[in-house]
C-alpha cells in the first residue's frame, strides 16, 4: 500500500461523508451551491438528497477500497517497469 494511496482514499472517505451528511441532514447552505441547484433544479430536492446521499456513500466506499489497496494507482507500476526508467532506493522514478 502505497501513501498516495491511504491520502487519495482518506480524501474520497471525507468528502463522502461531507455529501452524505449533507444530504442526509438537508443543510441549506449546501443546496445554494450552484452545481448542487442545478441537479436541484432537474429533479426537486428529494431526488436531489436521494441522489447526494447514495454518491456519498459511493464516495466512502471506493475510498475505503483506495485507501486499503484494493484498487491501486495503476501509473505506478508502468513508470516502474518501463524500460527507460530507474526507480531509486527512495521510491522515485528516473527516465535515463
Amino acid at each position: 500500500m502505497l501513501d498516495a494511496d491511504m491520502f487519495v482514499g482518506s480524501v474520497a472517505i471525507v468528502f463522502g461523508a461531507l455529501v452524505a451528511s449533507a444530504a442526509i441532514f438537508n443543510w441549506e447552505w449546501y443546496y445554494q451551491l450552484k452545481k448542487v441547484r442545478w441537479i436541484e433544479s432537474l429533479s426537486g430536492r428529494t431526488l436531489a438528497r436521494v441522489f447526494f446521499m447514495l454518491l456519498g456513500f459511493g464516495l466512502i466506499v471506493l475510498g475505503g477500497v483506495i485507501a486499503i489497496g484494493l484498487l491501486s494507482n495503476e501509473s505506478v507500476g508502468a513508470v516502474r517497469h518501463s524500460r527507460h526508467n530507474r526507480v531509486s532506493e527512495d521510491g522515485f522514478a528516473y527516465r535515463f
